[in-house]
């Protein structure tokens, strides 16, 4: 007998099994655009992460990039790294700031 599935179960099969194919997908694809699926999986789970958690960075995080990255991958290689330099650049702050840490 199978069971339904449970409607909060959803978001996170969906994420998982866009990891999944991505992973047999880089194969193929190369790195950048493998690259641009795992920035497309963190946004993503930043949308998830509303649901259960009252984050603004993480909100604010997942619309920009979601919005930023493809128009970045699509105007050029060097735009799109820039890109990511940004966004890590960002998260290592904001890692910096949620530890405690001043960034030096």
């Amino acid at each position: 007998m199978s069971r339904e599935p449970r409607p909060e179960a959803d978001p996170f099969f969906r994420l998982t099994a866009f990891l999944i194919a991505s992973a047999r997908g880089a194969l193929e694809e190369g790195v950048v655009t493998a690259s641009l699926r795992l920035l497309d999986a963190a946004a993503r789970l930043t949308s998830i992460a509303r649901e259960y958690v009252d984050d603004d960075f993480l909100a604010d995080l997942g619309r920009s990039v979601a919005e930023a990255g493809p128009a970045a991958y699509l105007e050029s290689t060097e735009r799109y790294i820039g890109l990511l330099d940004e966004v890590l650049a960002a998260v290592a702050t904001e890692g910096a700031r949620r530890a405690g840490v001043e960034p030096t």
